[in-house]
């Protein structure tokens, strides 16, 4: 999408993958007055996808260590409004930045709610090693994922859902 002019409001954000139009319009509707709710809504929704973006930025510039062993994937999510079912679809997706992640596998939860893979692919591997943040999407939200105690990609404790 191109912008015009910075003035010029984005009407798209959901949708773009251009770090510097979206710190651009956080820091015009921060000028913006007054600050009603609708547009302080809308701060925090652009704010958090470019705090993903660079989040994805920054693992894609500086991959993390990987164990010298298989790793499987093992996450559960039993918090709150977003308790996993049995039975429901799971989607594992690799991020590189802004634009729509690759969906490298699917299944469905087993009997309490988790996501099970017994040993994640050499395609894995291979993007966690050169930066790709993996994501488990359930239910349309897509949380983030880490390899844990070496051994498994999980869900960490504090994570919260990937921007829509």
């Amino acid at each position: 999408m191109n912008i015009a002019h910075a003035s010029t409001p984005l009407t798209n954000w959901q949708q773009e993958t251009d770090l510097g139009k979206l710190a651009a319009q956080l820091a015009l509707l921060k000028q913006r007055q007054p600050q009603d709710a609708a547009t302080l809504a809308l701060q925090e929704a652009i704010g958090y996808r470019l705090a993903w973006g660079r989040h994805l930025q920054a693992l894609h510039q500086s991959p993390p260590a990987l164990p010298g062993k298989p790793i499987a994937l093992r996450a559960c999510l039993q918090r709150g409004e977003y308790r996993w079912k049995p039975g429901q679809r799971w989607q594992l997706q690799a991020w590189r930045d802004l634009t729509p992640p690759t969906t490298l596998y699917s299944g469905k939860l087993d009997r309490n709610g988790c996501a099970h893979w017994r040993q994640v692919s050499g395609e894995v591997w291979q993007r966690l090693a050169g930066g790709d943040q993996m994501t488990l999407r359930v239910r349309g939200r897509a949380w983030p994922l880490q390899v844990g105690d070496g051994t498994a990609l999980h869900i960490p404790v504090d994570a919260e859902p990937v921007p829509n």
